[in-house]
């Protein structure tokens, strides 16, 4: 990331105050005076400054990436540099002498997996959080929905042969396995949604990976085009903060497409079938697959994964 891409991106959070408020609410309430905090991936260390406001005696603010010059020159700024160690390096090569009382952290993506969060906060819960420490976030659940956006799905689409006399199948392929981010409006939804992945901060593993099946029974006419992904998180006791649909500020909506689009009848039942990988051990990946049933008869059945998107798998994509 370039140095104007970074300062764009966190000039993007910073300018989110339902995301950043909703951390600081919770930070004051979960970071006691006299408390040593450790501010996980701190980005521009905003946390961090939040825990000093709450009255940390100390914090500790990691991160890798070049935004730890940010973070420090905001610290100095606001009065908080003495009280924050700052370690520019992944948190499991740093020297942290002691253990914290509270774990803080924005790994949250917009459909949950993405940052590697359960093995981060997994590896510093078992390793550096003192008995009886808190985390936050706390909670996290994935909440998945079938869903029709036209205009959307175009976005994956691709020249037929016509246009330029060239056949487009194999990026089509992979584009169709491609998650799509979008603001996507609540009325797009075709049926209730479903909890398909829970993420408990002291109880995790530390491999984010999951396997669901959900089923969903169709409440109005219309044209699944995907499958809707967003989250909702407990911060802190009493702290909400999701980006149900159309979205927030900072966290649009995540939505994983279909190859080819099914209508829907009202009753119409839909079995999907969901998988999620985030770790070291293996590349970030979605598998999702989508069965259609009317009246007990499957009227589609479709398996996709973003793993065919990525280079340079052969794409084999299947639908039925």
């Amino acid at each position: 990331m370039s140095d104007h891409d970074l300062i764009s991106f966190h000039r993007k959070l910073l300018n989110a105050p339902e995301r950043m408020q909703q951390y600081q609410k919770a930070i004051h309430a979960a970071v006691k005076p006299g408390d040593v905090v450790l501010d996980l991936g701190c980005g521009s260390g905003i946390l961090g400054l939040f825990a000093c406001q709450a009255g940390a005696a100390k914090v500790y603010a990691v991160e890798r990436s070049e935004a730890i010059v940010l973070a420090k020159e905001l610290a100095k700024a606001n009065g908080f540099y003495e009280r924050i160690v700052y370690l520019n390096q992944d948190i499991k090569d740093a020297q942290i002498p002691e253990k914290v009382d509270v774990i803080v952290s924005e790994l949250i993506s917009k459909g949950v997996l993405g940052q590697k969060m359960s093995e981060s906060i997994g590896w510093c819960r078992d390793n550096l959080l003192k008995a009886g420490g808190r985390i936050l976030p706390k909670e996290v659940d994935l909440f998945v929905a079938p869903v029709e956006n036209a205009e959307l799905y175009r976005k994956t689409g691709l020249p037929e042969q016509t246009v330029y006399g060239l056949d487009f199948a194999p990026v089509r392929c992979r584009s169709a396995s491609t998650p799509l981010s979008c603001r996507l409006p609540s009325e797009s939804l075709l049926a209730s949604a479903q909890i398909a992945y829970h993420y408990d901060a002291y109880t995790a593993g530390t491999d984010d990976h999951f396997e669901a099946t959900s089923f969903f029974t169709v409440e109005k006419t219309g044209t699944m085009h995907g499958i809707a992904l967003w989250f909702s998180s407990v911060l802190a006791d009493g702290h909400i903060l999701a980006n149900v649909p159309p979205g927030i500020a900072a966290w649009d909506n995540l939505v994983l497409p279909l190859e080819q689009p099914v209508v829907l009848l009202v009753g119409d039942v839909i079995e999907l079938s969901l998988t999620g990988r985030d770790d070291s051990k293996m590349p970030f990946m979605w598998v999702w697959r989508t069965v259609v049933k009317r009246k007990g008869v499957v009227v589609s059945e479709q398996k996709q994964s973003s793993f065919l998107a990525k280079l340079p798998q052969t794409c084999k994509a299947s639908r039925g």
